[in-house]
């Protein structure tokens, strides 16, 4: 994992970007609780390439993400996956197979 630190650092900012740093669920900004950024969250967790995989992370404020975690069940996830996939695509980002 941390060999992949640098593209993942570089990812998560290129993705903060492209969302004008504001949530991909509400497009709320973030607060304090994060020093102003929007926060990544890894829909599948982090393992593997699920790390550095777009389509596998989505951007949301602090509170966003604590309710995400707490009702993180496989139909919320897949929810998620469902969600941000048409946005990824949208930002020309390529599916892994």
């Amino acid at each position: 994992m941390k060999a992949k630190l640098p593209e993942y650092t570089a990812l998560v900012k290129e993705l903060r970007d492209g969302c004008g740093n504001r949530s991909e669920l509400s497009g709320d900004m973030a607060d304090w609780r994060s020093d102003g950024h929007v926060e990544p969250h890894h829909i599948d967790g982090r393992n593997g390439k699920r790390l550095t995989d777009p389509f596998n992370i989505i951007l949301v404020n602090r509170s966003e993400h604590l309710v995400i975690e707490e009702s993180n069940g496989w139909e919320a996830k897949q929810k998620l996956k469902e969600y941000i996939r048409p946005i990824r695509i949208k930002q020309g980002y390529k599916e892994l197979k």
